[in-house]
């Protein structure tokens, strides 16, 4: 699997914009640039049971990170891609071939430089 820590550390600093639900994926904005979540990201807040999508609570756990800055991303070991936010919530995304619908798991389109980058 390719290392995608690099690339995206663009997102460390930058707040959530807007949370966008395509059919069966979602996309998280962030002044231009987005993460699209082909496999569903499952989101962990502190206190409260892990929830994915398209599970119900799954839209407003993920709506409720607007404005929320991002802390930290990496791709783990496990292989998943984790994005922590400024209040503790981890938003992950298994890049395990198993898990897909497609081919991919996730895309990464850079606004500044119109290119995409996918996984």
């Amino acid at each position: 699997m390719t290392d995608l820590t690099p690339d995206l550390q663009f997102f460390v600093g930058e707040p959530l914009n807007a949370v966008s639900f395509v059919m069966d994926y979602v996309e998280l904005h962030f002044n231009g640039s987005y993460l699209r979540c082909l496999a569903p990201p499952t989101v962990r807040r502190a206190g409260q049971q892990p929830v994915t999508f398209p599970s119900p609570g799954s839209r407003d756990a993920l709506c409720a990170l607007i404005d929320t800055e991002v802390r930290a991303i990496r791709a783990t070991d496990g292989g998943e891609l984790r994005v922590e936010f400024s209040d503790g919530t981890v938003v992950s995304v298994s890049l395990a071939h198993e898990g897909r619908v497609g081919p991919e798991a996730l895309h990464f389109h850079d606004q500044a430089t119109g290119e995409t980058q996918w996984w």
